[in-house]
């Protein structure tokens, strides 16, 4: 115990009270920044929070919703770490080369809804991560082989209700995951063999790994001959709605169709198989994929919505086949 009654003690021993820091040992005023620096180090870095373009809404860092906002172009400032992207219903009438740079890990892409009638080559080139484009209702006329280039990881293409006319035969080459491939409602007169073709090699060698494809309401007369051996892995084909020519040019179709195993086709309301007997009660319908023969009871709008479907009554009195054509 330390007494210093009426004493002054201006200086005390270093080694005479040991459990009292040295007043040279304390740390000056000067030296609190460095500290408290220190210590925000040691509890880590906080987040940095992504800014939101204007005018849109993020309700979690890795969104940017922008619907119905008017927009006349894509908008400035997209953080490069966003993976959801919706610009639907605005008026968006051109992309450029740069509108989606950098965003390669972008997963969900919604553009659906706008007046974009092309996407420049190259535009799409860093979206490797991206599995779901919306690009329906638009006015798309060209799919050239370089628009689709650099969707490695695409799985689903929402092309629909566009004005395509041409689909180069290499657009989709290179899309190995693409799986679902919306196109009904365009203005497609004629397609390639290797249209649907997303493997290439040398040339020669075409595969297509589609699963799901929509040519409903388009302008074909006709499908070339060898498009279907392409694809091995198809599963339903939609192609109501167009003006076919039943001529000796689809005869490969019913050639086809023998060879090939699979469920039997068509389609009920609510979505089950049904079995379609053929004319000649001779040969059953069947194949590696499901043709839909559907009518639409509603008309269809730009902006989506809920439509009712119904199927044909598809029995002995619905003849699918005629003198060696098929009737769609």
């Amino acid at each position: 115990m330390l007494r210093a009654p009426r004493s002054r003690v201006s200086q005390l021993p270093k080694d005479r009270c040991p459990g009292i820091t040295h007043p040279d040992k304390m740390p000056r005023q000067g030296h609190w920044p460095a500290l408290s620096v220190v210590l925000i180090l040691l509890w880590g870095h906080p987040r940095p929070t992504l800014a939101c373009p204007h005018p849109c809404t993020c309700y979690v860092p890795s969104e940017v919703h922008c619907t119905f906002r008017s927009l006349a172009s894509v908008p400035a400032g997209i953080s490069k770490h966003v993976e959801r992207i919706n610009l639907g219903f605005n008026s968006i009438q051109a992309l450029s080369e740069t509108s989606f740079a950098g965003l390669t890990k972008l997963e969900l892409l919604m553009i659906h809804g706008n007046d974009i009638p092309s996407i420049p080559d190259g535009a799409l080139r860093d979206l490797s991560s991206l599995q779901v484009f919306k690009f329906s209702y638009n006015k798309l006329r060209v799919i050239t082989a370089q628009t689709l280039q650099g969707l490695w990881s695409l799985m689903r293409l929402h092309i629909d209700h566009n004005k395509i006319e041409f689909i180069h035969p290499q657009a989709f080459n290179g899309l190995t995951s693409l799986r679902l491939l919306h196109l009904e409602g365009n203005m497609l007169h004629q397609l390639h063999p290797g249209t649907f073709s997303t493997l290439t090699f040398l040339d020669y060698f075409r595969l297509s790994t589609i699963r799901h494809l929509y040519l409903a309401d388009n302008m074909i007369r006709t499908l070339p001959m060898g498009m279907l051996q392409n694809m091995p892995l198809l599963e339903n084909l939609y192609l109501h709605g167009n003006p076919w020519s039943c001529d000796c040019e689809m005869k490969w179709f019913l050639e086809w169709d023998a060879k090939s195993k699979g469920k039997r086709g068509g389609q009920s309301e609510r979505g089950s198989p049904r079995h379609i007997p053929d004319p000649s009660g001779k040969v059953p319908f069947s194949g590696v994929l499901t043709l839909l023969y559907l009518v639409k009871s509603t008309s269809r709008n730009r902006y989506g919505g809920k439509h009712s479907w119904k199927s044909y009554n598809l029995d002995v009195k619905t003849p699918l086949f005629h003198n060696g054509c098929i009737l769609l």
